[in-house]
């Protein structure tokens, strides 16, 4: 797996990576500064492997390359292990002319350009779902999709917000104790759930993120699929 990350909204290129790695499901991240590593090296970290098997997810960041030329980085590149996992991240917009964006095609590498000025929010979306607000949910999701957002993270932030439902709703003393906004929110969207229905999407929640950590059901159609499963267990 290739990922090339650029653009000035370095912010947003880290969230990604953040992503993409709870997505691999956490291996080790080994970061390496190529302006400080010999290619030799980092081939050999690119083929490395822990005592599980587990192949590290390697970052090489190529920000302070300027003019120097990376051909020895990308030979090694071109023979990495099919198992290994490569990010090449950057903080400036890398043009065609670039050597890493004119050999992305070749490795099948993905690309993403994060200096899009974000335009969705996260926490609206959950808010969304569990306000029940159908049309507002899948406005924000598309816009979190067309900022590269991973299903994977949307779906573990639906989560999370059914968790707080559930601490609400039961009145989970370590939850209720905190009389913040958040605990007020959770506690108003939880009355529009049974007990018995928040339990329900409970199983459902633990069944999809099985699945989607399996293979057994597609990333793609998780979260809408859970958008539709929380409207349609509320009472109200």
């Amino acid at each position: 797996m290739i990922l090339i990350l650029h653009g000035e909204n370095y912010s947003k290129s880290r969230e990604i990576l953040l992503q993409l790695r709870t997505k691999l499901n956490n291996p080790p991240k080994i970061e390496i500064d190529i302006t400080q590593a010999h290619s030799s090296n980092f081939a050999q970290t690119l083929a490395s492997q822990d005592i599980f098997f587990t192949s590290p997810l390697v970052v090489l960041d190529v920000s302070s390359l300027g003019r120097s030329n990376p051909t020895e980085f990308i030979t090694a590149i071109d023979s990495m292990p099919s198992s290994s996992n490569l990010v090449i991240l950057t903080d400036k917009t890398l043009t065609a002319a670039n050597a890493f964006i004119k050999a992305s095609k070749g490795w099948g590498a993905k690309v993403v350009k994060s200096d899009v000025t974000a335009s969705s929010n996260i926490f609206k979306f959950v808010d969304n779902v569990f306000n029940l607000q159908r049309t507002k949910a899948y406005t924000e999701y598309a816009n979190l999709i067309a900022e590269s957002n991973d299903p994977f993270y949307l779906f573990s932030m639906l989560q999370f917000g059914l968790r707080n439902l559930v601490y609400a709703k039961f009145k989970a003393p370590h939850f209720i104790s905190s009389a913040n906004f958040t605990t007020q929110k959770a506690i108003t969207q939880s009355e529009k759930f049974s007990a018995d229905s928040l339990i329900e999407l409970y199983d459902t929640f633990y069944t999809l993120d099985m699945q989607l950590k399996t293979g057994l059901v597609l990333s793609d159609v998780v979260v809408p699929y859970a958008i539709e499963k929380v409207i349609s267990k509320a009472t109200s």
